[in-house]
């Protein structure tokens, strides 16, 4: 009774890049599609002057997914979006563009989104980038993460990625405003689109978006998620978060490193 339903054997892609909520990032098996949340992530850092550049695509994803940690924003606000259609310019998505930036905008800023796309059908699928000033964008597909790149300030980049599997497509996207103009959009076409739609706006013809979440699974039943043993243990065997297991001996558990988001294999 639900169209939107799917197999239990359908794909779900592993993510190649460190999503916005934290985490160890590519390759843990640490992450799932929240199906309680639709909509995308998005996040507006504002920075100070020298960040970010006007025709830097590499440099401005380095400073702000990469190494976040050097490059400190000086505030930042993160809420679900339906989709990213944002500022006055660009391509308008059917159902209504140019949505407002939700911390003001302006120059020295960028806009992250990511998430988990659904793709029912096999095919060849493209995505459209545009704004002022860059976009860099990553989807992970069975067979690999494919990147489109834009530098200030063409409407309508493009790049194809293929399904062939249906499943839960990571994706990752970061825009930046150097000064000047503010205005970003990401769009697609492709199998049973029925127009250029901005990546979301699933009343236009888009695919379902869902937030990223963490892998619950716990295989050994000790209240550890299986993602972060393997992470830090590469087994599921050496950490545990019952009784007072303590890997690393310096009297938190292992379970308490777990809940603080430290090491539990180096002495805190």
């Amino acid at each position: 009774n639900d169209e939107d339903s799917m197999p239990e054997l359908v794909t779900t892609v592993d993510l190649s890049f460190p999503p916005s909520i934290g985490g160890p990032g590519a390759g843990q098996n640490a992450y799932q599609p929240n199906l309680e949340e639709s909509g995308l992530s998005f996040q507006e850092n504002h920075y100070g002057a020298g960040v970010l550049t006007h025709n830097n695509t590499d440099q401005n994803y380095d400073r702000v997914v990469i190494n976040p940690e050097n490059w400190t924003p000086a505030r930042s606000k993160t809420q679900v979006e339906p989709y990213f259609d944002h500022g006055n310019g660009g391509f308008t998505t059917p159902s209504g563009g140019n949505r407002p930036w939700i911390d003001g905008g302006g120059d020295d800023f960028s806009v992250r989104i990511n998430g988990y796309m659904l793709l029912k059908q096999i095919g060849t699928y493209t995505i459209h980038l545009g704004g002022d000033d860059t976009n860099y964008f990553v989807i992970d597909t069975p067979d690999g993460a494919v990147n489109v790149k834009h530098n200030c300030c063409p409407q309508d980049t493009q790049g194809t990625f293929t399904v062939t599997t249906p499943g839960y497509y990571p994706f990752d996207n970061l825009f930046c405003e150097r000064g000047g103009g503010d205005w970003g959009d990401v769009s697609i076409t492709g199998p049973g689109i029925p127009q250029r739609v901005a990546l979301g706006d699933v009343a236009a013809g888009s695919p379902a978006i869902y937030t990223i979440m963490f892998n619950p699974a716990d295989t050994d039943n000790d209240l550890l998620p299986d993602w972060w043993e393997k992470t830090y243990a590469n087994s599921l065997d050496a950490l545990s978060g019952l009784d007072d297991s303590d890997l690393d001996g310096d009297t938190l558990t292992d379970f308490d490193e777990y809940e603080n988001g430290t090491n539990p294999n180096n002495e805190d």
